[in-house]
């Protein structure tokens, strides 16, 4: 099955702790490819601390630059801007004055927080974004040990109006036994509405994903894969509800 859908990538040269130059961002690409992918959302890192510089109108030229640079040799590869956004109180005010990047233009908001983080200022970082008129994307809900101290905490972020983001690698057991153990569980409760690549380097943490929906159609079947890997991030591109 092709015509994956990748809405998490730092595939981005140069920009965060992805892609060190235009090589490896255009490796990334052949192996995302070859892996079923056909369009990705880039979405390099904003962190007050680290990578501050990460705007809208740097993300977007990015973007342009490597679509040039892959134009010939895979014409039929999208690439939209994107940002995973580290929740702080300046997160709305910067989106507000476009200075953040939404996914691929849309009210759909990729937003991370410290692995640390309390649940409460998890839910409350949120529910901010929804007050504010974006639609928040979780990413790597398996990381927030905290939202898992409670079987509740999930749950109650999608009936907020949230939507959960796993990565590829926890479903093939890439990150450990906790986070595959946290998938499954997620996956079973149908508490996941996207799986992405997270994909920073083209020697490690990949953009693979036919080992993830290999797994998946061999337990859910065929119509999971494609809800997860393609017709929901497909929602997204289109700004339609999940």
């Amino acid at each position: 099955m092709d015509g994956f859908i990748d809405i998490h990538s730092h595939i981005l040269p140069e920009l965060d702790d992805g892609a060190r130059n235009l090589d490896e961002s255009r490796e990334m690409l052949h192996t995302a490819y070859k892996e079923g992918i056909r369009v990705i959302i880039a979405t390099p890192h904003f962190h007050e601390s680290r990578f501050r510089s990460n705007r809208r109108a740097r993300i977007e030229e990015s973007v342009f630059m490597l679509r040039e640079a892959i134009r010939e040799t895979m014409p039929d590869m999208e690439i939209y801007s994107g940002c995973e956004i580290r929740y702080s109180h300046e997160t709305i005010r910067l989106l507000d004055e476009m200075e953040l990047a939404t996914l691929a233009g849309t009210r759909y908001v990729l937003t991370e927080f410290s692995e640390s983080e309390t649940s409460a200022d998890i839910f409350a970082g949120l529910q901010e974004l929804l007050f504010a008129g974006y639609i928040p994307i979780l990413a790597h809900v398996e990381r927030y040990g905290s939202l898992f101290e409670k079987s509740t905490s999930v749950r109650g972020l999608i009936e907020m109006g949230v939507y959960i983001q796993v990565d590829a690698a926890s479903i093939t057991g890439e990150m450990g036994r906790t986070e595959k153990r946290i998938v499954k569980k997620l996956l079973k409760n149908g508490e996941i509405h996207i799986i992405a690549t997270d994909a920073h380097r083209s020697e490690a943490r990949k953009p693979h994903l036919r080992e993830c929906a290999r797994i998946l159609e061999k337990k859910y079947g065929d119509d999971t894969v494609r809800q997860l890997l393609i017709e929901n991030p497909g929602k997204i591109l289109k700004n339609e509800y999940i």
